[in-house]
């Protein structure tokens, strides 16, 4: 039908840039499937193989992947909520237990897909 509906509007496609009768797609870090959209298992690799952050500007790259694939975890504001309360700009940087945990905890959730 799409093709269809194409050739009527006199639209036309690169077929070097075309894939037809696939079953999953990947684009900008989520993979379209027919049961629905999932992470990047690249993606999530990433993230799990970050070590832990040593200053504001690394903690804030993990939070920004983090964020990136944020519609998959749930609760996710709650989850970083210590975390982001180290980048505040009158924080003082200390990486305590509490917060390894949090980073790992993070680092291991399990990515469900978006309601």
């Amino acid at each position: 039908m799409i093709l269809h509906r194409a050739r009527e509007i006199n639209l036309t496609f690169n077929p070097k840039k075309c894939t037809l009768r696939v079953s999953k797609v990947t684009y900008v870090g989520h993979v379209f499937t027919g049961e629905g959209l999932k992470p990047d298992p690249k993606k999530t690799a990433a993230i799990n193989k970050l070590p832990a952050p040593t200053d504001v500007n690394s903690l804030q790259r993990f939070l920004g992947m983090v964020n990136y694939l944020g519609k998959f975890i749930p609760n996710l504001s709650e989850l970083v909520s210590p975390l982001r309360q180290l980048t505040h700009k009158y924080t003082a940087w200390a990486w305590y237990q509490q917060h390894k945990q949090e980073f790992d905890s993070l680092k291991l959730q399990r990515l469900a897909p978006p309601p």
